[in-house]
């Protein structure tokens, strides 16, 4: 299924001047290759899209990368939206993004890039592990929002994806 959500993230903050990329992961693939595909990447920070049906393997794949990997996890999409304090008591996730993450993930980035606390700083939409409930912002204009980064939807064999609806 195409990753919309981060695909509009993802043009979203390379517009600010942060890099993004996106590592698929398959239902049969094995930790190790997945720990190897984030290494070889080296983020700054690792965000997950998920769906309820996502939700167990994702939370059991974030909690190994956290045995392996000292980075920091966010979660976005459905499940961590109508799911946060689930989310993030799991204990394998840092920071849920709720409802739309374009502006909310670029406000975060640039606060984890400036050395800021993002628990002090109150970032709408972006719930951090141990603080209150964020202040939930209005959705966002969509004239305001650039194209999806469609380099990141596997668009093979001229198959196009498309999304009819936003917030």
């Amino acid at each position: 299924m195409a990753s919309v959500g981060p695909a509009f993230i993802a043009s979203y903050i390379r517009g600010q001047g942060h890099d993004a990329s996106l590592l698929r992961v398959k239902p049969d693939q094995e930790i190790h290759d997945i720990i190897g595909g984030i290494e070889k990447e080296s983020p700054d920070i690792l965000g997950f899209s998920l769906t309820t049906r996502q939700w167990v393997r994702a939370v059991s794949i974030a909690r190994e990368i956290r045995e392996k990997l000292d980075i920091p996890i966010i979660a976005g999409g459905l499940h961590p939206t109508f799911a946060a304090s689930t989310v993030l008591e799991s204990g394998a996730f840092d920071y849920v993004c709720i409802g739309e993450g374009e502006e909310a993930v670029c406000d975060m980035l640039a606060c984890l890039e400036k050395g800021k606390d993002v628990r002090t700083t109150g970032i709408p939409n972006i719930w951090v592990k141990g603080s209150g409930c964020p202040v939930i912002r209005p959705p966002v204009l969509i004239d305001r929002l650039p194209f999806m980064a469609r380099d990141l939807l596997d668009e093979t064999e001229g198959v196009i994806h498309i999304s009819t609806m936003r917030g």
